[in-house]
């Protein structure tokens, strides 16, 4: 697969993700307007439906906090690679200086390291 077909691979994929994200914002509005709708029933004593404004007002304010949260999560990934290592519980190292003389070994011994698969468990 080339790099373009890649590309228009990837594309595809965010598509969906987003129509993903869309309906899941959708079914917890509803999710939550059903749970509002249900303390308005409860709270009357069983009489008449929630006015139009409760409707709104609880709509509005779901989307909101859902929006406001995914904004706070991109501004928090403008960081690039670091910030998203350190949100998954990475761990800073210290860089070590290889002596010139043992600047290719080193290398090859990386290099080897990435062909090994390797396991890590979280304690």
């Amino acid at each position: 697969m080339t790099f373009f077909e890649h590309q228009a691979r990837a594309r595809r994929k965010t598509g969906v993700l987003v129509l993903f994200f869309v309906l899941a914002v959708l079914v917890i509005t509803a999710g939550v307007d059903l749970v509002v709708a249900g303390a308005y029933f409860l709270a009357s004593d069983g009489s008449g439906s929630a006015p139009t404004e409760l409707w709104v007002m609880a709509s509005l304010a779901t989307v909101l906090v859902i929006a406001g949260r995914s904004l706070v999560g991109i501004y928090s990934l403008r960081g690039g690679g670091d910030a998203v290592a350190l949100m998954a519980g990475g761990v800073p190292i210290e860089r070590i200086e290889v002596p010139p003389e043992l600047d290719d070994a080193v290398r090859l011994a990386l290099d080897r390291s990435q062909s090994v698969k390797v396991v890590l468990t979280a304690n």
